[in-house]
């Protein structure tokens, strides 16, 4: 078992975790949990006992560590990541449907006023579409993030940045 510690990390430092790596699999998980962080490189991990990690520390405190084996890295691929692809996929199916809506209302909206029969009639004033996509309460992402957050032992340590002036 090996402890990783994650830290943040900006596109402009060029610093990455090559894929397929363990510390490549430590920010998906860490991704996969902050919801804030959707990027491919906004986390960049380090193996705790390396040089690298210190270095790191010295600039920064890590946001979370983690301790991997083969099996769990095999786990986070084989199962927990195809689970998360299917909540995004549902994620944004709701988003379309909810865009493929709202452009429907748009046309008939559009064509109405230039209707010379129902050019007085507020036909999307009588769509209420907002409030229905709001009771759909899609808790899955969080869900998920909680269930990887206690399989896989994500610590949260912290979000100071730097620790050296």
């Amino acid at each position: 078992m090996t402890k990783y510690l994650i830290f943040n990390n900006s596109l402009s430092t060029g610093k990455r975790n090559s894929p397929g790596t363990p510390e490549a699999v430590a920010c998906e998980i860490a991704r996969a949990v902050d919801k804030e962080a959707k990027g491919l490189y906004d986390y960049v991990a380090y193996s705790a006992n390396k040089p690298e990690a210190t270095l790191e520390v010295l600039k920064e405190l890590p946001v979370y560590s983690i301790n991997l084996t083969k099996r769990k890295i095999d786990l986070w691929h084989k199962d927990a990541l195809p689970i998360l692809d299917k909540i995004l996929a549902v994620t944004e199916a709701i988003e379309n449907a909810h865009d493929s809506i709202t452009s429907a209302i748009d046309d008939l909206q559009f064509d109405s006023r230039n209707s010379e029969i129902f050019h007085e009639i507020n036909f999307a004033g009588e769509i209420d579409i907002d409030r229905a996509f709001n009771r759909i309460d899609n808790q899955s992402e969080y869900i998920f993030a909680s269930m990887v957050k206690s399989v896989f032992g994500l610590e949260y340590l912290s979000h100071a940045q730097g620790v050296t002036p």
